[in-house]
């Protein structure tokens, strides 16, 4: 399933299978989320891992971010008034993944917020590069992750 980007419902592109993420994204980010879907075989609902739902899987589709004005809905684990912060808010390490991708061609942040995993986005260097915030929290898990393993590794 893809759900076209619309201004008035402000909706991104959303990609619920690695079939349908293809069409939209390099091979290497679609390998990368093949990787995690073949770690949980037995959770899968259909036999062909090219159709598998990450609804189902990680409780979320992948998005891809056509605008700025998405970047509201890229949301990292920093709380402000209750209120969890985005990207075009403020810059955060508070995130699960937030690394470049694909030769630096895409920006790629999930903070999990479920069992199961939590949404991905994936933000194209074109958008990136106009928001301060995405490199700045990129550089800010790093800063993280290396202080909280300073003889190198993650976890």
């Amino acid at each position: 399933m893809i759900r076209p980007h619309s201004p008035a419902e402000n909706i991104m592109k959303s990609f619920d299978t690695l079939a349908t993420m293809a069409a939209y994204l390099p091979a290497e980010a679609c390998a990368q989320m093949r990787a995690i879907i073949a770690e949980f075989p037995d959770h899968w609902d259909h036999p062909d891992i090219e159709q598998v739902s990450f609804t189902l899987l990680i409780d979320s589709p992948v998005f891809l971010v056509e605008t700025v004005e998405d970047l509201v809905q890229v949301r990292s684990l920093d709380e402000d008034e209750d209120q969890r912060l985005s990207l075009l808010q403020a810059a955060s390490g508070w995130f699960d993944v937030a690394e470049w991708r694909c030769d630096k061609a895409y920006a790629v942040f999930c903070a999990i917020d479920s069992t199961n995993g939590g949404a991905k986005f994936y933000v194209p260097r074109s958008i990136a590069d106009r928001v301060p915030h995405v490199a700045e929290s990129i550089r800010l898990k790093a800063e993280m992750d290396d202080s909280a393993f300073p003889f190198g590794g993650h976890a």
